[in-house]
């Protein structure tokens, strides 16, 4: 039967299986019947999925394993535990609504059965990025700590800053001679118990950034010192990128880390299967090290691209990520909130239908922001009673342990607060972070915000160490500004501005200012030109200049209108209603 139809003509794969379908069910087979259909519903399977129709091979896959009996785990090894495995792996992928309970059945039936340990790494790859999507972080890290273990690739269980930073040097120093042609001199890794480790310490590092974040410089050194023992392979140029995100977040060597990384994607751009490890490098590379250099409006689009790359090879969680990267960045750049909102809907869509409950967490937190800035948006939003607090998400990130969480919703409060003026609360919510050594996603805005809000603190209360953070943001936005000058050149002018009015040099803070919205409008950032306008604005009002801070004032609320932000030009229109010049003549005209 499988010669008639020629199996390797994916057509008549498709239409025998099919075909199949249609009768298997009404008649009594053999064995060797049943078992040769069911090979056919393996391929129909495989080439469903390599044509991404997940749904198709689902039905495949399940139509085989309801041909096998009870003994064939025992008569037929092979072929039931590759139709258990791609079984699970489409549930996993397709996430409908008994998917949860078929994957997990399969999963058993394939730990209680194989007859190795090899035979489950693919059953264990599943558990551990199931555990994943639910947020479970804690329980995947620990599954992917014991399988490396019993492929004698142990790691200590406490980690500590020390440890971290030795690793962090020792990448450092490794890293520091590597070169393109260099790393394709090496050979192939071959030795399949290393093979297998490189899988599980890539797969560690999806829950390691959010859960436990000093695993990160030790797995990536864990990885080259293999690479470079035993011979490259496909995950020795992730652990590379990896590498250069530890630089980054553990050595505050952002240049070294970028360089590195932008070596691993090169390097990437060698392989054959290049589209399918771009997907892999969503949050070590693209999510993070890569905004800080390059144009952050191009490497936002890069997302739209990976999204649609990760679905295709039915890599549900980056593909996640990617998307959250997109509306995460859309906001950070000023696109119209209107749309990135539109884009949040779509994610919150797809994050219900995969269960990736903390996601929607870290989602519910980011729409909290919008909705503060643009009231009326959700009024007939359906989903507003899912929008969790501030304070529910930190509950969330407590109980579960999620110091990636906890970091997000403390920063999404802290620009909401900025975007309002109320720099109190972000003086309390930054005073924990400020001598934090790792530089944590975003870490560069929190220091914008808390440069700002110290500054305006320093002038009302005269108290130095106010004065003496804001320098210490400014000293940092200097190195930032370094990097990409397109980025961070108005945020450093602002800041500037601000610790030059702090200072009584009036002069110079009036041109920083006024460079700062130059510049912002240059690189279109059109939310940061409107907050120059306005900081620029508040400061001629409180010299005394009502009407040229009226038409920076003016200025700023048509920026933010255009921006979206409806919510923050309703609050600047009251404020704006004490210091119009009008009133303030008519106040002079009574006396």
């Amino acid at each position: 039967m499988m010669k008639k139809v020629g199996v390797l003509d994916p057509a008549n794969v498709l239409i025998a299986a099919d075909q199949m379908n249609l009768c298997h069910n009404y008649v009594t087979l053999s064995p060797h019947e049943r078992i040769n259909i069911a090979r056919l519903q393996l391929l129909a399977g495989k080439h469903s999925m390599s044509t991404s129709s997940f749904e198709a091979a689902r039905l495949y896959f399940e139509s085989g394993v309801s041909l096998l009996g009870n003994d064939d785990w025992h008569s037929n090894y092979s072929l039931t535990l590759e139709l258990y495995e791609m079984s699970a792996l489409v549930e996993f992928i397709n996430g409908n609504e008994n998917s949860d309970s078929i994957l997990q059945k399969r999963l058993e039936s394939i730990f209680r059965f194989a007859r190795r340990f090899e035979d489950a790494f693919n059953a264990n790859i599943l558990q551990i990025k199931l555990l994943g999507s639910r947020g479970n972080y804690s329980n995947a890290i620990r599954k992917c700590l014991d399988v490396l273990s019993q492929l004698g690739e142990s790691f200590p269980e406490q980690i500590d800053w020390t440890l971290a930073e030795s690793c962090v040097a020792e990448l450092k120093n490794i890293t520091a001679t590597l070169t393109k042609d260099h790393i394709c001199q090496y050979p192939k890794m071959t030795d399949q118990s290393k093979l297998t480790a490189m899988k599980f310490m890539n797969l560690i590092t999806l829950y390691a950034v959010a859960h436990k974040p000093m695993l990160m410089p030790i797995v990536s050194n864990r990885m080259l010192k293999l690479s470079l023992q035993f011979g490259f392979c496909d995950d020795s140029l992730l652990g590379l990128s990896m590498a250069g995100y530890s630089i980054v977040n553990f050595g505050s060597d952002i240049s070294t880390g970028y360089r590195v990384s932008k070596l691993a994607e090169a390097l990437i751009e060698l392989n054959p299967v290049r589209q399918a490890l771009k997907t892999r490098l969503v949050t070590i590379w693209y999510g993070h090290s890569k905004p800080y250099v390059e144009p952050i409006q191009s490497a936002r689009e890069i997302f739209v691209d990976l999204y649609n790359q990760c679905m295709l090879v039915g890599d549900v969680e980056n593909a996640m990520y990617s998307w959250l990267f997109y509306c995460n960045l859309g906001f950070h750049i000023g696109s119209n909130l209107d749309n990135v909102e539109k884009a949040h809907s779509i994610l919150i869509e797809k994050t219900r239908k995969f269960k990736h409950h903390t996601m929607l967490s870290a989602m519910s937190s980011f729409r909290a922001c919008k909705i503060l800035l643009c009231p009326g948006v959700y009024e007939n939003d359906t989903e507003i009673a899912d929008i969790k607090t501030f304070e529910e998400i930190r509950t969330i990130a407590h109980d579960s342990n999620n110091e990636h969480l906890l970091w997000h919703v403390d920063l999404d409060e802290m620009q909401v607060r900025f975007w309002f003026r109320e720099y109190i609360p972000i003086a309390k919510l930054s005073e924990k972070y400020r001598n934090s050594k790792s530089k944590r996603s975003f870490e560069l805005l929190r220091k914008f915000y808390d440069g700002i809000s110290s500054f305006s603190f320093a002038r009302d209360t005269g108290e130095e160490f106010w004065a003496q953070i804001g320098e210490e943001c400014v000293t940092f936005w200097t190195t930032i500004v370094s990097l990409s000058n397109w980025n961070f050149e108005n945020n450093l002018l602002l800041l500037q501005a601000e610790s030059s009015y702090t200072k009584g040099d009036f002069a110079d803070a009036e041109t920083l200012y006024e460079a700062s919205i130059l510049s912002a409008r240059r690189h279109k950032f059109l939310h940061e030109e409107a907050l120059a306008c306005e900081l620029f604005g508040i400061y001629y009002c409180d010299r005394g200049m009502a009407e040229k801070g009226w038409d920076k004032l003016q200025l700023a609320l048509q920026k933010y209108s255009e921006w979206g932000a409806l919510g923050k030009a309703a609050s600047l229109e009251k404020f704006m209603s004490w210091v119009n010049p009008e009133h303030f003549k008519k106040l002079k005209m009574m006396e």
